[in-house]
């Protein structure tokens, strides 16, 4: 994670996070709350006044931040704890004046000054910031702001009471399980717009990896719609391509997708998908995800942290569609089950130290894994060796064969298949690749 969120996006002091870092976060916090007891709440939307709301009901309530949208909350002295600060300058009792001291070093005496500097900036108006602070603190902000926009810029940081959700909502909020991007979908009062995890611009310019598992939304959209909380018959998926954020319309409606609560029936069901979808050169690297996949589920995995296996951009882009398919599976069982905390998460299907680990050494048990992904599926679909070099071009060459046998159409229909391409096999042995 850290490797990932180090690499620039050639923009001075910018950086992308890893895709679905968010949701691997979100998921962490649910297990740590039932660890220790303690109550994880969702918020659509920006939670800004949501966070002060609860800061003032409860008794030693303090908001953990790095977002300087906090300090405009000056109503909220000695609540705000700067991210970058905690949990250093905890020492038995925390005392803070983060607010206090903000005004302090400005020179503004006035309660709401900060607020209040922040609307005649906006304005414009044509003084300097030592200039304004005079005016704020002899109560003359209304000399140059109106009274109607100042009220309606203090009102926006003013914490609500209420959310534009629909009652049945609330308890998934409280549940705290669904993704907090998801819940905004809830929200919305016109077509609701679903922000998918955020990919790094610095991926090759391929084919966008969202479309393989759009099905798989789909249902879960229509999941929503059908327990009454969705609103509107399409959902404007925001992906981004590039360095632009581009609205990808889709319909609310029922696909043919159905997966159970298991992890090794998610695990499987994305693989098959991966079978159906991925270019035909870059099926030889499936078997790492099945020896990730077995590593997982291994107690402890020293190597993994410390691997230094470097992705090409192909593999990158393999491993998203991958992650993409993982994410939208279990955003469906939440929509079946949304309060449920059984459906397994995103990190136990998915690690990048692992997947590393799984490129550089064999693991065992990868064979019988397989296997189950492509029980049903015919004949030539063992799994490929990827450290054999000859091997591969062999495989590689029958592969062509295959394609360019004139008596091949009888093998591509075959209903055992799965695949909808009728060569996204993994192997073809040299008996049913034979002129």
């Amino acid at each position: 994670m850290s490797d990932a969120i180090r690499k620039s996006t050639g923009k001075a002091k910018r950086y992308v996070p890893p895709p679905f870092v968010v949701f691997v976060c979100q998921q962490t916090l649910v297990q740590l709350s039932r660890k220790h007891d303690f109550r994880l709440r969702l918020v659509p939307g920006e939670a800004d006044d949501f966070c002060v709301r609860l800061s003032r009901e409860e008794k030693n309530g303090y908001v953990v931040s790095a977002d300087g949208d906090f300090l405009v909350y000056v109503g909220e002295a000695g609540t705000f704890v700067p991210l970058q600060m905690f949990p250093w300058h905890w020492e038995g009792t925390l005392v803070l004046t983060a607010y206090n001291n903000v005004r302090d070093a400005l020179g503004i005496t006035r309660a709401n000054g900060l607020v209040e500097l922040a609307a005649l900036l906006i304005e414009g108006v044509d003084r300097t910031i030592p200039q304004l602070i005079q005016l704020i603190n002899k109560n003359k902000t209304l000399d140059y702001l109106a009274q109607d926009i100042l009220h309606k810029y203090i009102s926006a940081y003013t914490a609500t009471d209420t959310l534009s959700a629909l009652p049945i909502s609330q308890g998934y909020f409280d549940a705290g399980v669904l993704p907090g991007r998801v819940t905004e979908l809830f929200c919305a009062d016109e077509m609701p717009t679903f922000w998918l995890p955020l990919l790094p611009i610095t991926n090759p310019p391929r084919k966008d990896p969202w479309p393989i598992s759009q099905h798989i939304r789909q249902t879960a959209y229509f999941e929503f719609q059908r327990k009454g909380i969705l609103r509107g018959e399409t959902v404007l998926e925001m992906i981004r391509r590039g360095e632009r954020m581009v609205p990808e319309p889709v319909t609310i409606t029922e696909t043919n997708i159905t997966v159970r609560n298991d992890r090794e029936v998610i695990f499987i069901t994305a693989m098959k998908l991966l079978i159906q979808n991925v270019a035909d050169e870059d099926l030889r690297f499936l078997r790492y995800f099945v020896e990730m996949y077995i590593l997982l589920g291994q107690p402890v995995l020293s190597s993994s942290s410390s691997c230094s296996a470097v992705l090409s951009p192909t593999l990158q882009y393999v491993t998203i569609q991958y992650q993409s398919i993982i994410y939208s599976l279990i955003i469906l069982l939440q929509s079946k089950s949304p309060t449920s905390v059984d459906i397994p998460a995103f990190a136990s299907l998915w690690d990048l130290g692992h997947f590393k680990t799984a490129i550089t050494q064999t693991v065992a048990g990868a064979e019988d894994i397989w296997k189950s992904i492509t029980d049903g599926m015919g004949p030539g679909y063992e799994l490929v060796d990827t450290t054999s070099k000859t091997s591969l071009r062999e495989r590689s060459s029958a592969k062509k064969a295959k394609k360019s046998n004139t008596a091949a159409p009888a093998a591509r229909s075959d209903p055992q298949r799965i695949c909808n391409n009728p060569f996204s096999v993994l192997s073809v042995s040299s008996n049913s690749a034979a002129p």
